[in-house]
């Protein structure tokens, strides 16, 4: 990166911000990153405008400056960039320096769904199961809806919400057949990747055989985990 950097390569200026700015391989300084940031962006890379707009956005190292934020968003969501995309839907749906669209949103987190952003997939997964519930579709209709593909496939890449909702489906019954064990066994992948919550439900379901074997040793070392973490 540092030798392409030094031809003005603008995705290698962008790789090496990076660098700097998280600390990987070099000792991080967030402000040398934040320009290489800026002298790529300048020749275009949509990577590093979309840093540029969460810095500006986060004000953690300037001053927050939406404007600008959405201004570096707007220049890379138009090349492209799905994370862009997907944040210039949040400015939208949240009236972050914009006036509250839920229209103009849903059509920026439509692009991005487009491109397998996991958090616009949920995004434009919630929209369709507001329409459902607006539609009153019944549970058989509701296993059909476009709403449970989008949740799945934000699942598959990683939205927790997404995984969250699906457990919620298997639990009840809506939108996918009723199953307790898979139910379950979406919590438990969920707790695998750390989250306590899901880990307390898991413990849960082993002292009381919901979905899986009871197995109350095995739901004590789970409650002593999570009370050792305090």
């Amino acid at each position: 990166f540092r030798e392409a950097a030094k031809y003005g390569f603008a995705p290698a200026l962008a790789n090496f911000g990076k660098c700097y700015y998280d600390g990987m391989g070099v000792s991080e300084s967030k402000i040398q990153g934040m320009r290489y940031f800026e002298m790529a962006a300048d020749k275009g890379n949509h990577l590093a405008m979309h840093h540029l707009g969460d810095i500006h956005h986060e004000g953690a190292i300037v001053k927050k400056n939406d404007s600008l934020a959405y201004s570096y968003y707007s220049k890379a969501a138009a090349g492209g960039y799905a994370q862009s995309q997907r944040m210039i839907g949040r400015f939208h749906e949240k009236g972050i320096f914009v006036s509250p669209d839920r229209d103009e949103a849903l059509k920026w987190y439509t692009l991005a769904a487009k491109q397998n952003d996991a958090e616009a997939l949920y995004k434009v997964g919630m929209h369709q199961v507001e329409q459902d519930s607006i539609n009153g579709l019944s549970k058989r209709k509701l296993r059909k809806s476009p709403a449970i593909d989008y949740m799945r496939k934000a699942a598959r890449y990683g939205s927790k919400e997404a995984q969250r909702f699906i457990v919620k489906c298997f639990a009840e019954g809506k939108y996918l057949k009723k199953s307790r064990k898979r139910s379950f066994m979406w919590m438990k992948s969920i707790a695998e990747l750390g989250d306590e919550d899901a880990l307390m439900y898991v413990a849960y379901c082993h002292e009381k055989g919901r979905g899986t074997d009871m197995n109350h040793p095995l739901a004590y070392r789970l409650y002593k985990q999570l009370a050792e973490k305090g």
